[in-house]
């Protein structure tokens, strides 16, 4: 007896039409193909063309096509008529919602426009958030992104440069040790996975650092289960661990980043507290090359971090003074911190060890030139302690530099020559270093350096700082290995 097999289409349509587009479910904006039939979104998958994602979708990528299709989707304003949380609403025109807006928002825009407090949700129009409130004269507007990712954007522009996921990620090809802070899956999802396969692969280490262990933390090395809310205070304390240690990027610091601006101490001032700025408005620091003032991007400028100025009886500091008084303080110690991050002290400690011997001890360079934001032409693209040597304009200034303006303590020295006693008339060699004598407590006080570092005879480094000198008591070093900083 024969048996009729129905006829199936196994390859069906799917669209009629292809639209190359980005999605919009979170801000990683991955390349996609929206397939269209008959003048309706169908389906969506990934772009493998695209650089970002390279075709991989992510679930809520996927789920993108409801905001279309979704029978939920609000099609015409909407106008409450029942209780305040009763869920009653009927559609009305445009132009009604535009007569009830405009019956509410004019008397106010008449009255004081900053009376209005503006608040948008996150859709496709965050973008026009302040220029319409600016429009109407309100300070006081905000959107979703402000209380969501916009200050982790700002922080990233600071730091890295970037704003975040599309604009700078980690370096998947070459880091040898990730650290994710509360890191969700609901962002850059993609991205980040095929990151971490890579990185994985390699056999670099991923440390994540969230209250529970999923997603991306399950498949980390380490897995730190912080107390919620005290991630800042945990990456603080490290600070005050790599403070000590000394092993922080002086020369980085003072070249590309505000640490060597002035601030404005003068007390009670408009502008205590700001940067000094010169009169077309550019932050100052003092020039290493003149120890004046001078524009922190002028050309030939060399910032030094131990900078001061005195002006009208008020002596001006850099930002990097104020950092160091405030994360030298006792309060940021692992041991003041743990009970409250839920991280022993020996725990933060060896984290900070673990950063510093990455940063350090196995820096990466690149053999690509590039140009920074002051026109500075450099020889490589370096992942670790900055170097002079690969700059050419700093290569040349240090040529006519004496020896001891090579280190950016001994500089730091040398711009204070009144304390200069306290610290020996010349920088210690390697070897010296760890022969210095014992100083004394009233020694320590007067060296009002931020950046010295100088180390016992039982060879643990001591930190002079302000009016107080910290041992630091988990990094020693054995006779005659203990670099010169900058110079090594």
């Amino acid at each position: 007896m024969g048996f009729n097999q129905p006829v199936v289409d196994t390859s069906p349509k799917v669209s009629d039409e292809v639209r190359k587009t980005t999605c919009y479910m979170c801000a990683c904006r991955c390349g996609i193909n929206v397939h269209m039939k008959e003048g309706k979104v169908a389906y969506i998958e990934g772009n493998k063309d695209h650089p970002v994602n390279q075709g991989v979708l992510c679930a809520k990528g996927s789920a993108g096509i409801m905001q279309v299709n979704a029978p939920s989707r609000l099609r015409a304003p909407m106008k409450r008529v029942g209780e305040r949380g009763s869920g009653e609403f009927e559609e009305i025109t445009w132009e009604e919602a535009y007569d009830i807006a405009v019956s509410k928002l004019k008397p106010i825009r008449d009255e004081d426009p900053s009376k209005l407090a503006f608040f948008t949700g996150r859709d496709q129009s965050q973008s026009f958030t302040s220029l319409w409130a600016q429009g109407f004269g309100t300070p006081n507007y905000a959107a979703h992104g402000g209380f969501c990712s916009v200050n982790m954007a700002a922080a990233g522009i600071y730091t890295m440069g970037g704003a975040f996921w599309e604009f700078g990620q980690p370096d998947w090809d070459h880091t040898k040790m990730l650290m994710i802070f509360g890191v969700a899956e609901d962002h850059d999802s993609n991205p980040i996975k095929m990151g971490l396969g890579k990185i994985k692969a390699r056999g670099a280490k991923v440390v994540g650092v969230n209250p529970i262990r999923s997603g991306y933390n399950a498949v980390a090395d380490e897995w730190v289960g912080i107390t919620p809310g005290t991630d800042g205070l945990f990456i603080l304390s490290m600070l005050h661990c790599l403070i000590k240690a000394g092993k922080i990027d002086l020369e980085y610091l003072s070249q590309f980043t505000n640490a060597p601006v002035l601030l404005d101490e003068t007390n009670g001032s408009a502008e205590e507290g700001l940067f000094l700025k010169d009169k077309d408005g550019k932050a100052l620091v003092i020039d290493r090359n003149t120890g004046k003032l001078a524009p922190f991007d002028g050309k030939g400028v060399y910032p030094d971090l131990a900078g001061t100025h005195r002006k009208a009886g008020v002596t001006h500091r850099t930002v990097f003074h104020y950092m160091i008084e405030r994360y030298m303080s006792e309060e940021y110690a692992p041991e003041a911190v743990a009970e409250r991050c839920g991280i022993s002290a020996k725990r933060i400690r060896k984290l900070a060890a673990e950063l510093a011997d990455v940063a350090f001890n196995q820096a990466i360079e690149l053999d690509r030139p590039w140009t920074d934001f002051a026109a500075r032409s450099m020889i490589k693209w370096w992942g670790g302690p900055f170097r002079s040597t690969r700059c050419a304009e700093f290569q040349h200034m240090l040529t006519a530099f004496k020896p001891a303006a090579r280190c950016m303590f001994c500089k730091s020295c040398s711009a204070l020559l009144k304390r200069r006693a306290a610290c020996g008339s010349n920088h210690p060699t390697p070897s010296q270093q760890l022969r210095t004598p014992n100083r004394t407590a009233k020694s320590l006080r007067a060296l009002r350096l931020t950046g010295h570092t100088w180390a016992s005879p039982t060879g643990q480094m001591t930190f002079a700082c302000a009016k107080t000198a910290v041992p630091h008591v988990s990094i020693k070093r054995s006779h005659g290995k203990t670099p010169c900083p900058r110079t090594a």
